[in-house]
């Protein structure tokens, strides 16, 4: 701490709390001078004549002393209090004012010695001031006047005719007895004074310098939040970009899986071509026999057939690889699974995997996003042919459970259905390690990186399934090799229906 700028405020709040005493008494005095002056008046009305004479009561020339001599005497204080408040000149002119105030009452009331105590009054009233200087004139005044007055009107100061001409000076050490505890209460006070000037600049040094700290700590932070902010834009700007490159390699992952489903439906397509093609060339063939006829509208009727297949295959294609943005539709969750199995049959062939199904019938619709959720069963049956060996064997089933607390945590809704349509999927693969089985969600995660993969494919599958309420579980099977995938979509109830129950 500053020792020096310490000791100079310290004395600076010393000496402001200091003049305030000192006006405040001063202002005090002002006050009880005007008081004394209309007591000293009454008092000469009333006991001057009764102290003086006895019985008789009169107007005594004690009243016009009261009156003249009393206002003189509180005048100049009166002056120098209201115009000169807090100099060292007033307070002394007011202490000897006060003990003059003493001799005038000691002698209006023909030197009472009750009276007296006026003078130990006045002198704990210049106490206040906390300055044991103006005790000094106080005494010297009233030591004088009881000398003086003693010496030649005993009467009016002891209230005896005669009095041993030493009198007075037992009157003086019974003032300079009670100076003697004023002087210390003084000093004490002005200790006191002093204590809380030192900590009251200490406080005050102290708060200037934890609000420069705090000053320089909010510049601090006011830089460290522009650092901070220029860092947010800066991930922001990255997170933008992140997202732009997730996004390329969504598409990419996309367009590998519509380039495998090309080729698949390349060559499904080329058998429907071929049946046209042949088609073609015996219906431009002669012949018109009867049996001709009904040979023609039979290959007319192949034709058609190969027409329709190809035009389904060629849409379906065309659905996985749009970009479109969500658009739930009520669809039955079979057709999503028979359109997905018809765009993965080249795959499913390759490898001589038998596809069965078990679709249960009269399933509830769903509100569905049919081309998503064709990509998601396309990614989930391409993971399970690349799971397998030749002639493996893939199951596919469909059936309703009823609402299950357990999923509550991973179903959007699931409070509102009572029934939860569950797609199982079953492969006879190897089955997936169990260190890898906690990861096959997150994003770039993938065991197919010397391949070509990049790891969005079951990262997209879960978001597609929880665009729509719904939630995926993969794991092992327990009763032999392979991969048990299970989908759960909530049946939300109609809310017409569930308000008029």
């Amino acid at each position: 701490m500053n020792y020096p700028a310490l000791s100079l405020r310290s004395k600076a709040l010393f000496e402001d709390h200091q003049i305030a005493i000192f006006k405040q008494t001063d202002r005090m005095f002002a006050y009880l001078m005007v008081l004394q002056w209309i007591a000293a008046i009454l008092t000469a009305f009333i006991v001057s004549p009764r102290s003086w004479y006895g019985t008789i009561n009169e107007v005594h020339i004690h009243v016009w002393t009261a009156i003249f001599l009393g206002g003189a005497i509180s005048a100049y204080p009166l002056f120098f209090a209201l115009r000169h408040p807090g100099e060292t000149y007033t307070r002394h002119v007011i202490a000897v004012a006060q003990m003059l105030w003493s001799a005038i009452l000691i002698h209006l009331t023909g030197g009472r010695i009750e009276t007296h105590f006026h003078v130990f009054g006045s002198l704990a009233f210049l106490s206040f001031y906390r300055d044991w200087k103006v005790l000094i004139p106080a005494t010297i005044v009233i030591a004088a006047d009881h000398f003086i007055r003693g010496t030649f009107w005993p009467q009016s100061v002891f209230g005896v005719l005669n009095a041993s001409p030493w009198r007075w000076i037992e009157h003086a050490w019974w003032v300079l007895f009670e100076n003697t505890f004023l002087f210390i209460s003084c000093r004490r006070s002005i200790k006191e004074m002093w204590n809380i000037a030192e900590n009251t600049a200490k406080l005050e040094i102290t708060k200037q310098i934890i609000e420069a700290e705090v000053e320089e700590r909010t510049k601090e932070l006011q830089l460290a939040n522009q650092q901070l902010q220029a860092e947010i834009h800066t991930r922001e700007m990255a997170e933008r970009e992140l997202k732009e490159t997730q996004t390329q390699l969504v598409e990419s992952e996309k367009t590998a899986t519509v380039a495998r489903l090309a080729a698949g439906a390349a060559h499904e397509v080329k058998n429907p071509l071929a049946i046209i093609r042949q088609g073609v060339d015996f219906l431009s063939s002669e012949g018109s026999s009867e049996e001709d006829k009904k040979v023609k509208a039979s290959v007319l009727g192949d034709m058609s057939n190969a027409i329709n297949r190809a035009d389904g295959i060629i849409h379906s294609l065309l659905d996985v690889s749009s970009q479109s943005k969500f658009n739930p539709t009520q669809a039955d969750i079979n057709n999503v699974i028979n359109q997905a199995l018809i765009l993965t049959k080249n795959q499913l062939d390759k490898k001589q995997i038998q596809a069965i199904k078990e679709l249960a019938k009269n399933l509830p619709s769903l509100q569905l996003d049919k081309d998503r959720l064709i990509h998601v069963f396309i990614n989930l049956i391409n993971n399970a042919v690349d799971a397998m060996n030749i002639g493996g064997t893939l199951r596919l089933k469909t059936y309703i459970k009823p609402n299950d607390p357990s999923l509550a945590p991973f179903l959007k809704d699931v409070e509102d259905s009572k029934q939860i349509v569950t797609v199982e999927i079953l492969d006879s693969g190897s089955g997936i390690p169990e260190d890898v089985l906690d990861h096959i969600f997150d994003p770039f995660f993938t065991t197919k990186r010397k391949i070509g993969g990049v790891g969005l494919g079951l990262s997209i599958v879960r978001n597609i399934i929880q665009m729509h309420s719904g939630c995926i579980q993969i794991k092992n099977r327990s009763d032999a090799q392979g991969v048990r995938v299970l989908i759960y979509f909530p049946v939300k109830e109609n809310k017409d229906k569930k308000e008029a129950a």
